[in-house]
């Protein structure tokens, strides 16, 4: 019965193509952003008012998105032309499509500003539609560039959207089914790109895209220890002794290998960082909570869990 009613559920989806295009093989097209839709219908009033969850256009999505990326990029690009690259202020370029066009450091400035140095976060992303409209944006600044360099790595388009997730792209909510919605979107977005002969396995993102609460708390150790030192607390002795700021290293190290591999090492590692994660939290929370009370604020800590 059970593979019966499985047969029938994947009978159904191979109707479709989950694609961004409007058809492929005759089949009838679903777009990811389908599943954004399907989330914001399946919230109750009550809902949208508790966690602030309101639909944007998806005009006002892309506008949002392109005075974000382009001006961002520009800037980072003309700032390493001039301080790297020894550039006049009189060489340095008015837009994206003129650094394209004109540049003639052109693969520093793919690697050093766009892999290296080019991060987009959002606080709230709900189930993402201003980072997949961010990350459409990015490919289509990678292809350009890689067709001006005659790359051949600017016709994979796989290979170029896994780059974009692995380097570019983060996000939060504080609605756990947001950010699954989110992740799934994006690896359909992916997925679209995949040949079809040649499959490949998806990124671990459960690290770029995570369930959280962006309002409160610390935004880094730098302010947490800055806040420790105006107010002339003796927690900080706590989180010199944890070492957080090696926590936190270890962490990005292991939450970087865990974006490359799958199988049992995936979940191995998966289990080591959940567990750091722990330890990092501990010392945080607790840090955050005498800084609360301190200020007038009283914070229990089961609220912050």
């Amino acid at each position: 019965v059970r593979y019966d009613i499985l047969h029938r559920f994947v009978a159904f989806l191979d109707r479709f193509a989950f694609v961004n295009e409007e058809s492929l093989e005759e089949k009838e097209a679903i777009d990811p952003k389908i599943l954004g839709y399907i989330f914001e219908r399946a919230m109750t009033d009550a809902e949208r008012k508790s966690t602030g969850a309101y639909y944007t256009p998806r005009a006002v999505t892309q506008y949002i998105a392109e005075q974000t990326v382009y001006p961002t990029i520009l800037e980072k690009a003309n700032n390493y032309l001039k301080e790297e690259k020894g550039y006049n202020e009189e060489e340095l370029y008015d837009s994206v499509d003129e650094m394209i066009r004109k540049c003639r450091s052109l693969w520093d400035i793919r690697q050093k500003i766009l892999v290296e140095d080019f991060r987009v976060v959002d606080p709230a992303c709900g189930s993402g539609a201003f980072l997949l409209a961010v990350a459409n944006i990015l490919w289509d600044i990678h292809k350009r560039i890689g067709e001006q360099l005659g790359d051949s790595e600017a016709d994979n388009d796989a290979w170029l959207k896994k780059l974009i997730l692995r380097h570019n792209i983060y996000g939060v909510d504080v609605n756990h089914n947001a950010t699954e919605i989110a992740r799934l979107r994006l690896w359909l977005w992916l997925v679209d790109s995949f040949n079809r002969n040649n499959l490949e396995a998806l990124p671990n993102i459960d690290y770029k895209i995570v369930s959280g609460n962006s309002l409160t708390g610390f935004a880094d150790i730098t302010q947490m220890k800055r806040e420790g030192e105006l107010s002339g607390q003796n927690n900080l002795a706590k989180w010199d002794e944890r070492n957080i700021a090696d926590l936190f290293r270890e962490k990005n190290e292991k939450t970087t290998r865990y974006e490359e591999i799958s199988g049992e090492e995936d979940d191995k590692i998966k289990n080591e960082i959940d567990e750091l994660e722990r330890s990092i939290n501990t010392v945080l929370d607790d840090y955050y909570i005498t800084w609360c009370k301190d200020n007038g604020v009283e914070l229990p800590a089961e609220d912050i869990e």
